[in-house]
Parts: structure tokens; sequence; C-alpha cells
């Protein structure tokens, strides 16, 4: 038994198996009991002494009808414990907190019968749980209850008191879509989680690699979270640090400023406007050693095949322009942009259209979609948008992409809660755009239409000013890219950050000298 372990299954009955909004289990008293904040804590605290006593003296239990061969009675042993428990809760608060001892009223010998109590002994009988890890996660099971009905309290209460809601909706229907949104919110931990053993033994054993390597220099690539860590531990070793691409600090989670400088002897940026950032912002100096799409992007294009050839091979019309989409590398993305990008193509029926598959993604994702004038490209996004008359992108490396091959493009991203997104990007977010053209130009060079200012229509208006050639939003657009050319600078990004790496090492090697 480790910490790791007892940590995982802690965050995992608070978070992403939380019994109220993932299993659903104990949702009587949940409903019953959340209509004022201070009853539906009094619930949860008496919930969470329940489990977590319950699973201690269950585990007891269970070992005594085994050994009694008495297996059969486990379900009916577990009830007649967590019933004795409950009547020492409801004693306890009738004589020294009455006012909760009411306002709890039937619910609270209805403890006795909360599935998500008897479920936690079960659950630990079934996971075959040790003592400790038993009432860890008896403790933390119910912590995760009390705090479901704790969260669904405070929205009721401003529900009540703040909320225009049609007239359908009024009371507990409402509370019931209420239940269901925080349920949702809270599937998003699921996945760190499930992970959380395989990236701290991924830590455990960057951290000993170093230990026992001693290298002259540490290359860290991005992935601020796990890489910082190895940084630390690095910085403790007296191992000097490079870090190649920085972490989009200036864009969100700005508060790592303070640990890159502490723990980052050698920051190289891929952007030049991460060289402003930090040494205004900061008073940190960092390295531009150039942006390694320019030079993977020009390579590419100077290896495509002829026009004609390249529509022959993609079975398409050579005599006819076409719209390129690149909706995105993830499932969740393709599903949520690929049918706008289509509705807005089809304000353009002179035009084919050609959808760059994502590598990885399996031929059925794209299925739905394609048609005699809809033709899926693999393994071919470069001469694709080199060849398309115009693009539609979703926000990422594909929008510098498709400017640097000289791509007029409309940038959309759309996302499930798109006007919920776009309020909380904005809070978050510390830049004025979010595409990498525009940021790169610090002016806006192509359209960004994002999350629910992504529709159809405003789609096409805005790839409606740029697809003709002689449209003169499309030349700003042309121009803007030969700009975004020059400030990149030279195609050997490698080469420079190779070089200054070698130069972080061999004056440390010099200096200990």
């Amino acid at each position: 038994m480790s910490v790791t372990t007892l940590l995982a299954i802690s965050l995992g009955a608070i978070l992403t198996n939380n019994f109220i909004f993932a299993q659903f289990l104990g949702i009587c008293p949940f409903l019953g009991v959340s209509k004022k904040i201070d009853t539906a804590v009094g619930m949860g605290a008496a919930v969470t002494f329940v489990m977590g006593l319950a699973s201690a003296v269950c585990f007891g239990v269970n070992k005594i009808l085994i050994a009694f061969d008495l297996g059969f009675m486990q379900t009916v042993a577990y009830i007649l414990v967590i019933a004795a428990l409950v009547q020492f809760v409801e004693m306890f608060l009738k004589k020294n907190i009455p006012t909760l001892y009411t306002a709890l009223g039937v619910y609270l010998p209805l403890i006795t019968t909360n599935c998500a109590v008897l479920g936690v002994a079960l659950l630990n009988t079934q996971n075959d749980y040790n003592f400790i890890e038993s009432v860890v996660y008896g403790i933390t099971g119910g912590l995760g209850f009390l705090l479901a009905i704790f969260l669904f309290a405070a929205v009721r209460e401003q529900l009540e008191v703040s909320s225009e809601n049609p007239k359908a909706f009024d009371g507990f229907p409402i509370a019931l879509v209420t239940a269901g949104l925080i349920a949702l919110a809270f599937m998003g931990f699921s996945e760190v989680l499930r992970n959380l053993r395989r990236i701290s033994a991924n830590l455990h054993a960057a951290k000993e690699a170093l230990r026992s390597a001693r290298p002259d220099v540490l290359v860290l690539i991005d992935y601020p979270s796990f890489n910082l860590k190895v940084a630390a531990e690095a910085h403790r070793l007296g191992i000097p640090v490079a870090y190649y691409i920085s972490p989009k600090v200036w864009a969100w989670k700005e508060w790592r400023v303070r640990t890159i400088k502490k723990l980052v002897d050698c920051m190289l940026v891929i952007f030049p406007f991460e060289v402003d950032y930090y040494r205004q912002r900061h008073h940190y100096e960092v390295e531009y050693v150039g942006n390694p799409s320019v030079g993977e992007i020009d390579t590419a294009l100077a290896a495509k095949p002829e026009r004609c050839e390249f529509l022959a091979a993609q079975g398409m019309d050579s005599k006819r322009p076409y719209i390129a989409l690149l909706p995105g590398s993830r499932r969740s993305e393709i599903r949520n942009n690929m049918s706008v990008m289509l509705e807005a193509a089809a304000h353009f029926p002179q035009y084919g259209v050609a959808v760059a598959a994502a590598p990885g993604m399996d031929d059925s994702v794209y299925a739905p979609y394609a048609s005699e004038r809809v033709h899926v490209v693999r393994n071919a996004t470069m001469p694709l948008l080199a060849y398309a008359q115009a693009a539609l992108v979703t926000s990422g490396t594909a929008t510098l992409e498709a400017a640097l091959a000289g791509t007029p493009q409309v940038a959309c991203y759309r996302a499930n809660g798109s006007r919920l997104s776009y309020a909380i990007m904005h809070r978050l977010l510390k830049v004025d755009y979010v595409t990498l053209p525009n940021l790169i130009a610090r002016r806006r060079v192509i359209d960004e239409m994002l999350l629910h200012h992504c529709t159809a229509d405003a789609v096409a208006r805005s790839m409606a000013a740029i697809i003709d050639d002689n449209a003169p939003a499309r030349r700003e657009m042309l121009e803007g890219y030969a700009e975004i050319r020059r400030i990149l600078g030279s195609s050997d990004a490698a080469d420079a950050a190779a070089r200054a790496i070698f130069d972080l090492a061999s004056h440390t090697h010099t200096s200990s000298k």
C-alpha cells in the first residue's frame, strides 16, 4: 500500500467516482435535504461519519463472517451495523443539536437505507481493500457526498432568490437540471485521475534517471505540469535546465513564471512575442530560436506533388477549386466543428470540399460526412492546404500551418457549452487573440469565429470576404502572412536550439572546473 494508492482512492471517491454524481447512490437525501446549506452540511457530515465508521466496523464484521462461513449474511450484517451507527448519530443530534435534528427530519433515520452508505461497505469488500484503504474510502466517499450536497444546496439557494426560469422549470425541475449540470462538471476530472498512477510512476522514473545518470544538461519540452516537477529535481541536483518551447504562460497560469525563473537556466521560445513578454513583464531573459513549423512547412511544400497529380490521387476534380476543412485532431473537436464547417461550405456550391483526416483517427469518424462533393484526405495536409482556394481551420497549430502555406483561412472552433466556455475563456485568458497568426502579428490577420460565435452563417460571411482571388480582404490576409514569416525568421529552429543547449552545457562544465 502506498500514499499514491490512498490518494487515488481518495480523489476517486470525492471526484471521479462521486457517490452522487457518478454512481447515483444516496439520491433521496441529496434531493430532500438540499434546499438550505446548513441542513445540507449537517446531512453531509452525518453521512460522512456513518460511512467512515461503517467502513471500519464492516471490515471486521466481514472477516468474522468469512471465518464462520457466513458470507451470505454480509448484506444483512452490514445493514445492522449501519442502523446502529445511525441510531447513535440520531441520539447525539437530538440531545446536542436539536434544531438540526428537527430540520433533517425523516431523512436522518433514512441514512440506514441510504444506498451510498451500504454501497461503500459492499464496495470495500468487492475491491478487496485492506483496513486502512476501507476507512479512507469510507471517509472520502462521505466527503464526496458532503461536497455534492453542499454545492447543490448553494446553487438551489441562489436559484430561489435570483433566477428567472420558465414557469415549467420552477421548483423541483430546475433543481434536477442543475444536478445534471453539476454531474457533468465532475466528469471532467476522470481523465487525470485515471492516469494518476502512470503519471506518478513516470515522474519517479524521470527523477531516478536524473540521479543515476547525472546528465550535463536537462532538456525539457513543453508539458509544464510534469516537466517543472522534473526541473525541481534537476535544480536540487545542480543539473542545468534548458526548456525548449515555453509553456503558454502568457495565455493562462501566469503564476508558473515564478517557478520557471527559479528552476530554468535557459528558456528557448518559439514565438518572438514571448521574448518581450518574459523580459518586460517578468524581467526574465529568454532566447528566441525560431519556430520549427517554418522549416517543417517549407520542407513539406517543396516535396508536394503537382496539383493535378495530387487531386487525381485523391479522386478529386482537378478543374474544380476546393475548400479545405481542418476540423481538429480529437473526436470531440471533429464532432463539434465538422457540421458547422460543412454547412458554411454549402454556401459555396461551386467549390469542392476536402477534409484533412487527423493521424490515428479511424475512417468511421469521417464516414458520416463523406459524399460525392466532400472528400476525406489522409496523410497529405500540406498539399491539401497549398492547393486549396481557402480553408476552415480549428484554432491551434493548424492555423499557423495554413498561414505558412499561404492559404487564406477562417479560424472556427465550437465546443460543448459554448456560451459558458466563452465566458470562462474571456476571464482566464490574458491575450487579445486565440489563434497563432494573430498572436504572432499582434493584430487581427485572420477571423476568429469562436464558440457560440461560430455559426455557419457567420463563418460563411467571413469566408465570402476572402475566397475570391481579387478580394481586398484576401490580399490583406496574404500580406499579413508575409509579415508573420518575416517575424518568425529563418527555418533552422532545431539547429539554433541545439546550439543554445550545447552552450549551456559547455558553460556549466567550464564553470565547475
